[in-house]
């Protein structure tokens, strides 16, 4: 554990200092420009980074033209360093669901897989989130994810997401449910479950101060993968 912490902040700080950061972001719900994803492998990096367009890397160029600014999505771990982009969605881009609830606000390109569309949901209902999440084949995952939203909050699930705007994603046969946790006081016991001791114990030693900003639920087919998004009071 010890090593993957002096690996791990030496190379957040590094990775910060390399970007020119906008000062004010609508990537956090404190302004910050950027956000540490905590996911249940910790010995991977993840950064997501509100920058100018000159700071994208040359191979994704091309879907970034013409804007001014954008997100950039960093994951370093064993296997090597990758990159995503996400930009404003355009009334030209494709929309895998065709459903007016659904408000489509970004899209993603990695440069090799089809492009992830991002979608804000107002006041969801059990019947359309069992519906969307039928993308992914992974419907039946349903009351986990009610079950784990209550769980993280201290509050009844349903209640909760119907006075919130839940935050999708489609790729493929992916789907992602974002939920604002920003201002909860998450327990340490709600993490830990969710994420992993392990993880927890990287945030509690990271000598960082950071707030929970967003959780995150990847759903493809029988499987669900966690993450927690944490950024600084700016």
């Amino acid at each position: 554990m010890q090593q993957n912490l002096q690996r791990t902040f030496p190379q957040l700080e590094q990775k910060l200092s390399g970007f020119h950061l906008l000062e004010q972001s609508t990537l956090t719900p404190s302004g910050a420009p950027w956000e540490w994803m905590l996911t249940e492998n910790p010995d991977e990096l993840r950064l997501t980074l509100d920058v100018p367009t000159t700071e994208v890397p040359e191979h994704l160029q091309k879907y970034v033209h013409g804007e001014r600014d954008c997100w950039l999505s960093f994951r370093e771990n064993f296997a090597g360093a990758t990159f995503k982009v996400y930009r404003r969605f355009h009334p030209h881009d494709p929309d895998p669901l065709q459903d007016p609830r659904f408000i489509a606000r970004l899209v993603g390109f990695d440069g090799h897989s089809s492009p992830e569309v991002y979608y804000t949901l107002k006041g969801p209902s059990p019947a359309l989130l069992h519906h969307v999440l039928q993308r992914s084949g992974s419907s039946h995952l349903l009351p986990l994810f009610y079950d784990e939203v209550t769980l993280l909050t201290g509050q009844d699930s349903r209640t909760f997401l119907q006075a919130r705007k839940l935050g999708v994603s489609v790729r493929e046969d992916v789907v992602t449910l974002y939920v604002q946790v920003h201002g909860l006081a998450l327990s340490a016991r709600s993490i830990s479950q969710l994420l992993g001791e392990t993880v927890l114990d990287q945030w509690r030693h990271s000598g960082l101060v950071l707030e929970p900003a967003l959780a995150v639920w990847v759903f493809r087919g029988n499987h669900v993968q966690h993450a927690l998004g944490l950024a600084p009071e700016f």
